[in-house]
């Protein structure tokens, strides 16, 4: 598999919240199970007291060139959006970060267990 780990930006301040990409139709269920790992990661440990956040911005197809390799399944994260000062504050944090990590290879695992 290939990951490709990023953090989204936005002329919209108010943009948040977390996706994943693919581009082959194999890639989607990866896509799908580390997203939504990542998305419990946010609504049960990070965001667990504010549940007004909007975190899931889905699991979507897309032409990114890193998506698009053929070799094996293949995906783009986006942990958040850095031109949101409380989200960019989050991804700051260490402990923020290793969660997002833990939840991320915890998608892989599902996804891994799945296939």
């Amino acid at each position: 598999i290939f990951i490709s780990v990023h953090c989204d930006s936005s002329n919209a301040a108010s943009a948040m919240g977390t996706s994943a990409y693919y581009y082959r139709a194999y890639s989607q269920p990866l896509a799908k199970a580390v997203h939504e790992s990542i998305v419990n990661a946010y609504k049960n440990e990070i965001y667990k007291d504010n549940t007004s956040v909007k975190i899931d911005r889905g699991s979507n197809f897309y032409a990114f060139r890193v998506a698009r390799v053929e070799e094996c399944p293949a995906i783009l994260i986006e942990y958040g959006f850095v031109s949101n000062t409380e989200e960019c504050q989050v991804l700051q944090t260490a402990k923020n970060r290793d969660i997002l990590a833990k939840a991320t290879v915890d998608g892989i695992k599902q996804y891994l267990s799945v296939s």
